[in-house]
């Protein structure tokens, strides 16, 4: 894992004492004013939601949320990426997972957030992460995005490192999981 702060203009307006449906509401609507295509939403993650903007939209996406941040060599040769937002309920754990065919960058919009990161099973002591930085997971890094007291919002881009069989939902390794999913 790799981290680097960048500063951030914070254009989510969430706070803790909002509901759920008025945080989603309020990503969604931002995302559509920025003219990203959503294709797909989750609401219904135990730990908050996320949202998969289409991947022709994955370069206005790096210029929008990481346009301070040089990818490393890992991300470039024409591998797939995969935009997403993720919004993190407080005090709620992503599973202690990895993946064989992707490695991640995250951006915090919002936060702080907290973050696991190990390159074995054993979990690590949580770091704190605040708006504006940037962790970068490779692949088969295990890694757990953490809330903490108020909602975390988190840009999230997959690099798929398998140009024949792209990563996707299926390549989640969970490890532990709060909520007893595999």
């Amino acid at each position: 894992m790799l981290l680097r702060r960048f500063w951030h203009n914070n254009m989510f307006d969430i706070t803790q004492s909002i509901s759920k449906e008025h945080a989603i509401k309020n990503i969604k609507s931002e995302l559509q004013k920025l003219r990203f295509n959503i294709i797909e939403k989750d609401t219904t993650k135990p730990w908050g939601a996320y949202f998969r903007i289409n991947e022709q939209d994955a370069s206005t996406f790096v210029s929008h949320f990481f346009k301070e941040f040089a990818f490393p060599s890992w991300v470039t040769g024409g591998m797939r990426l995969d935009p997403k937002i993720l919004l993190v309920a407080p005090s709620k754990r992503l599973s202690w997972q990895y993946h064989d065919r992707r490695g991640e960058v995250w951006k915090i919009l919002k936060g702080p957030v907290s973050v696991m990161t190990s390159q074995t099973d054993e979990m690590s002591q949580p770091q704190i992460h605040v708006e504006g930085e940037i962790i970068e997971i490779s692949c088969g890094t295990r890694h757990r995005l953490i809330g903490m007291d108020d909602w975390g919002i988190v840009a999230e881009i997959w690099v798929s490192t398998d140009k024949d069989n792209p990563s996707d939902e299926s390549d989640n390794h969970r490890l532990q999981d709060d909520f007893g999913r595999n």
